[in-house]
């Protein structure tokens, strides 16, 4: 994606400007400062913050809003972008507003924010990555060697296209935690389902122990009623009575069977009466006989009445009473020990049959979450995107080398590992980043810049075939000045490379190129007519 235009109304020093980029090549932006002399503080610099502006509603110096508005000029403040592929943005300070045109139609989300990524999708970059990838300069402090790992890998992300690798990567990590904390759920629910069986199959112990234990002391083998007891108990009692009446009727005639065997065997008592003891004048006729006959006729009696109450002893026995009426209640405990066991047994059915679903959707869930883990582990950095970077990493390395190579000679080279960690040598000799000049680490962020440009050739997205530099040669010697020039023209064929520079090295080398020239005058920054 190239820059086409670009329109800038009362933007820092800026009053109002309109310019047209129709081809590639080097496009020199160079000033005049009226108010202080020379060059510095002329606008320059304010073409490209008007640039990154439009695009991402920020600025390389990170400025506050209202510091962006050229009071002197007026109050509105805007910046319009056109790129290739039919795009425009137009952003305005105050009020905020933000649109993007693509093919002549307009685009406008339901929030400023919303409209800021909409428009970020559609370049395929953001911020950050932009300042890396195309803005080389003094203003810009952002270098890829010296972010943060988490700035390397959004980089990344955007460079190499693995959006939708992270964004893969996060649905499967999100959706892992959902299932982790599903078989918590699953687990706590398991728990809680075991101690209720637990207790379920205690409580059946307890009950059908004392329940047995009824049953054993009184032998109780089937269930019954207590009006099926009672009117056993009457029938008892009943032939009990019967049995006591004839056990008195017995006595009374043992005692007069006993004394008619007396009154036969006392013969010298004939003249007694046997029936009232009176002394007789004489001795009855017949009494012998009478008086056996009286005794078999008692024992015969006496004989019929021990019959009939051996029969009711019989009976009394055949009659089972299980236990007393005075005792049913323990029947009574019988039935809520069993109504005890049969709650509890249906208890612990159901909640085995929830043990045993829940079981089942345990086991499909941790499998589930082994297929969730793997397919995490494959999107991850360690995963299919390291696999993307290591087969990158030598196209990187080779573009990095081949630019540090034009800029330096041959003298110093860079190397990235997986982790996109450097090794820099000069001259043959490992050496650290921090411990080069100026100058030497101007070369090797340049290279860097332009290898991770490089980067888009392996992905489906735009990229922006332009560059800002400003002042990217200060502190660097006439014939390093020479390779820039030679490298700038290498990349001026297929992009447009807008300059910023003091060094009058470069000057010499540029004066062919196209100029834009700025003059500010009272505060105000206009073309050079």
């Amino acid at each position: 994606m190239r820059i086409k235009s670009l329109y800038i109304k009362n933007f820092f020093s800026i009053q109002e400007i309109n310019l047209e980029f129709d081809d590639n090549g080097i496009i020199c932006i160079e000033g005049k400062n009226k108010d202080s002399g020379g060059s510095i503080g002329s606008g320059k610099s304010s073409i490209f913050e008007a640039i990154v502006w439009g695009l991402f509603g920020r600025t390389i110096r990170k400025s506050v809003q209202d510091s962006l508005v050229n009071t002197k000029a007026g109050k509105e403040c805007e910046v319009v972008v056109g790129l290739d592929d039919g795009v425009e943005i137009q952003r305005v300070v105050k009020p905020p507003y933000l649109q993007i045109k693509i093919d002549n139609k307009v685009y406008i989300k339901e929030s400023y924010q919303d409209t800021q990524k909409f428009i970020e999708d559609k370049l395929n970059i953001n911020y950050k990555s932009f300042l890396v990838a195309n803005v080389f300069g003094q203003q810009n402090e952002l270098d890829f060697i010296s972010a943060s790992l988490e700035d390397k890998r959004l980089m990344l992300k955007t460079f190499l296209g693995l959006e939708e690798f992270f964004s893969l990567r996060d649905k499967f990590k999100n959706k892992k935690t959902e299932i982790i904390n599903k078989l918590k759920s699953i687990e706590f629910t398991c728990e809680s389902t075991r101690k209720i069986v637990e207790k379920a199959e205690k409580n059946i112990i307890a009950a059908t122990k004392n329940s047995k234990d009824i049953k054993t002391k009184f032998n109780l083998t089937d269930s019954y009623k207590l009006e099926d007891i009672l009117i056993k108990e009457r029938e008892v009692r009943d032939l009990y009575n019967d049995a006591n009446d004839y056990g008195d009727k017995v006595f009374d005639l043992e005692l007069k069977l006993k004394a008619s065997k007396k009154e036969l065997k006392d013969n010298d008592d004939f003249n007694v009466c046997s029936e009232c003891g009176s002394s007789l004048d004489e001795k009855p006729i017949g009494w012998e006989r009478s008086c056996i006959d009286e005794i078999k006729s008692l024992e015969s009696q006496i004989q019929g009445y021990n019959s009939k109450i051996s029969t009711i002893k019989s009976n009394i026995e055949r009659i089972k009473i299980p236990i007393s009426s005075s005792d049913y209640h323990k029947i009574k405990d019988i039935e809520l020990y069993d109504s005890e066991i049969n709650l509890n047994t249906k208890l612990k059915t159901e909640h085995e049959e929830i043990l045993k679903q829940e079981g089942i959707r345990k086991e499909k869930n941790a499998k589930y979450l082994d297929i969730l883990k793997f397919w995490e582990s494959v999107f991850s950095e360690q995963g299919i995107v390291k696999y993307i970077i290591h087969n990158v990493l030598d196209h990187f390395n080779n573009r990095c080398m081949h630019y540090l190579s034009i800029l330096t000679n041959g003298k110093a080279t860079i190397k990235f590992n997986d982790s996109f960690e450097e090794a820099i040598t000069i001259n043959g000799q490992v050496t650290y980043y921090n411990s080069l000049s100026g100058g030497e680490r101007k070369k090797i962020n340049f290279a860097v810049l332009l290898a991770l440009q490089s980067l888009l050739d392996f992905t489906s997205k735009a990229k922006f075939d332009f560059i800002l530099l400003d002042e990217v040669v200060e502190s660097i010697d006439d014939e390093s000045v020479g390779n820039f020039f030679t490298l700038l023209n290498e990349l001026s064929k297929n992009k447009v490379i807008f300059v910023i520079s003091h060094n009058s090295a470069l000057k010499e080398y540029l004066v062919n190129k196209r100029k834009i020239k700025l003059v500010k005058s009272k505060g105000i920054t206009k073309l050079e007519k």
